[in-house]
């Protein structure tokens, strides 16, 4: 398990929501950046956010389920 996933498995469901809010506005702030510039360092920031989001949406999904059983 990567170091990423193991910061969000602390969390409870109401702060992995509002990481997952940060992030998304966070992507949106460099999806703008990459088309106003061509700095790599983006495109890499932007990768890391995007499996942010899916590792966040991936634990809420799994702790919803347990909740439903």
């Amino acid at each position: 398990m990567s170091k990423r996933s193991r910061k969000y498995d602390d969390m409870d469901a109401e702060e992995l929501k509002k990481s997952l809010s940060s992030l998304k506005q966070e992507l949106v702030k460099l999806n703008n950046q990459r088309a106003s510039s061509t700095n790599s360092k983006v495109a890499s920031d932007i990768r890391n956010s995007r499996r942010d989001i899916a590792r966040i949406k991936t634990l809420l999904n799994a702790k919803f389920e347990q909740k439903s059983k």
